[in-house]
């Protein structure tokens, strides 16, 4: 409908952008002047051009694979919908038509939709706004909505256009996980070297006393000096040490 409404906008800039003598050419007095964008509203579709826009931007609205939506503005009753907001929020024509948004349960929290009426009336239009919908299942999925204030029959509208970011943002959700939990990996495969450090240094340590008691002639506790197993030990652990690496 985005398509539909900006592309009857078109339309009437065409027939506004003629000059005076082309409309009083393609006119009559028997006919009604040519509308123009400062029209009451009613679009020249009688003419062959407005006929085959017409034709044209209601199979772009209906094939459209994003949800596309007319509601009122104040009341919130859904006017029009796509089939691509059919299936993707799970519901009927007939139940929605003529039905609230807030009836349908589609707003998660209805002061959501009040904060996002006061900006749609202070701007003139939203663009781009990420919102969470409930869908007719009770499934809640993200969307990126752009909406814009139209008049239909007198009623100030929401034409809105949405799409689906639900499966991306599962995604990124799940992909921001795998980096948290690399992350964790990292940091205790980090403490765990540190820990092994601190203990080769010890072993070190050791092993040089050891050895240095060994050169002076010094017995080592138990009489014996553990040169070769700490040697061992520190190869050991210097082995793991490099694969950790």
């Amino acid at each position: 409908m985005v398509l539909l409404f900006g592309l009857h906008d078109e339309a009437y800039n065409w027939f506004s952008a003629m000059p005076p003598k082309a409309i009083k050419q393609k006119s009559s007095p028997k006919r009604r002047p040519a509308l123009t964008a400062r029209s009451t509203g009613t679009t020249p579709w009688r003419s062959s051009v407005g006929s085959v826009g017409e034709e044209l931007f209601a199979k772009a609205f209906r094939s459209s694979p994003h949800p596309i939506g007319i509601t009122e503005l104040d009341s919130g009753r859904c006017l029009e919908v796509n089939d691509a907001c059919l299936e993707i929020f799970g519901f009927q024509r007939d139940e929605v038509v003529g039905q609230t948004t807030l009836m349908l349960g589609i707003w998660p929290d209805p002061q959501e939709r009040v904060q996002f009426i006061d900006r749609l009336k202070a701007e003139g239009k939203v663009r781009n706004l990420e919102v969470s919908m409930r869908m007719k299942d009770g499934e809640r999925r993200q969307f990126i909505i752009s909406t814009d204030l139209i008049t239909l029959g007198g009623k100030p509208c929401l034409l809105t256009i949405g799409n689906d970011i639900t499966e991306r943002k599962r995604a990124e959700e799940a992909l921001s996980r795998a980096h948290e939990e690399l992350e964790e990996r990292v940091a205790e495969r980090t403490a765990e070297l540190g820990r092994l450090n601190e203990w080769l240094q010890a072993e070190i340590t050791e092993r040089k006393h050891c050895l240095a008691q060994a050169r002076a002639g010094i017995p080592s506790p138990g009489g014996q000096c553990p040169s070769l197993f700490l040697l061992c030990r520190y190869g050991i652990a210097l082995s793991l040490c490099e694969q950790a690496v």
